[in-house]
């Protein structure tokens, strides 16, 4: 209770910087989520106009369609825009960035996690070094946890995991959030994005810390390798040049004649597919006791929960490794260095 008080005061003093902030500015994004090819950093543009935005990408191992953020009430509410389907979508900005845990969740009883030995601490580190033009405070957010997997005949306790943050800001100056930074540095947690109050004590400490997106985060995140080394990953993520200027307004609306799609991103309840290449890979999976990318992955039809590759949007599909909630649920850590054993 005292993180979200504290978080709600931090809110009201950025409130009033931001009411002293530019209101028309863009800025240009670099996000690299630690894939070690490189395949898949994304660069993008965030406009932005009062309380509404858009965010455009380019880049990354997945050919953009031309589908694009549009960003609502502050960064309350989410729209997935798909100008080659004449569709968009609107999501609660919040629950889109935690779409990777809920997924997790949403498996059922075949497949369960537990997180514990959870803490969490904060570090004010002084001024940091100007980024796009701006002065910046450096702070530190420290994320420790063990996670346990039980997936039907198979189980894995005491997976150590660990993230560590940096994150440069300007108080003075709040950007608009950027769901893609979101959404992909809530999913490289691994498997403590399945717990909820995990996320929402991390989520209270990081609004503690500063407000909106960043200009500048490196997140190394680490998880117990099966061969006694630690696997790691770092996220890197820089506003990479900022205008402070009028923005198109038209290019911040919903184009006329577009129709809301709403669906549900999970398919709940789902069984495992009984015949067919559905359930020969489900028995592979199983087999192997990797079945965390067939049961968390966002492009299969066919398994236990199936991700709906739109709710991250087909224009940037989210990175190799956070799609099926970094190695999913079989494979704990950046690089799917824990396996479930037999039982």
């Amino acid at each position: 209770m005292r993180l979200v008080h504290a978080a709600l005061l931090v809110a009201a003093s950025a409130s009033a910087a931001l009411a002293q902030a530019p209101s028309a500015y863009t800025y240009e994004f670099r996000l690299d989520p630690g894939n070690r090819k490189g395949e898949d950093v994304i660069e993008g543009t965030v406009r932005v106009q009062g309380t509404r935005a858009r965010v455009d990408t380019r880049g990354g191992s997945h050919d953009s369609d031309g589908s694009y953020f549009l960003v609502r009430d502050g960064g309350r509410v989410l729209y997935v825009v798909r100008p080659d389907r004449g569709e968009y979508e609107v999501h609660d900005a919040d629950a889109f960035a935690h779409v990777v845990g809920t997924a997790m969740r949403a498996v059922g009883p075949m497949v369960r996690f537990s997180v514990h030995d959870v803490r969490l601490d904060t570090a004010r580190l002084g001024a940091g070094a100007p980024v796009a033009g701006r002065s910046t405070q450096r702070v530190q957010l420290r994320q420790h946890w063990t996670t346990s997997i039980r997936v039907m005949g198979f189980v894995k306790e005491g997976i150590a995991g660990s993230a560590v943050g940096e994150y440069w800001a300007d108080p003075t100056f709040p950007l608009m959030r950027n769901p893609l930074f979101d959404v992909v540095g809530t999913s490289l947690l691994a498997l403590a994005a399945s717990d909820e109050e995990f996320i929402e004590r991390s989520d209270a400490l990081k609004a503690s810390l500063f407000q909106g997106a960043p200009l500048r985060a490196d997140v190394r995140i680490t998880a117990a390798g099966e061969d006694g080394d630690d696997d790691a990953t770092r996220l890197r993520y820089e506003v990479t040049s900022l205008r402070i200027g009028p923005v198109d307004a038209a290019a911040l609306e919903v184009p006329k004649g577009f129709r809301k799609w709403n669906k549900l991103p999970f398919k709940m309840g789902a069984a495992a597919p009984a015949r067919g290449d559905g359930a020969r890979r489900w028995r592979e999976a199983t087999a192997r006791g990797d079945g965390a990318r067939r049961l968390l992955r966002l492009d299969d039809r066919d398994v236990l929960v199936g991700v709906d590759a739109d709710v991250a949007g087909d224009h940037q599909r989210l990175p190799d490794d956070v799609r099926g909630g970094q190695r999913g649920v079989g494979e704990q850590g950046p690089r799917g260095g824990q396996r479930v054993g037999t039982a």
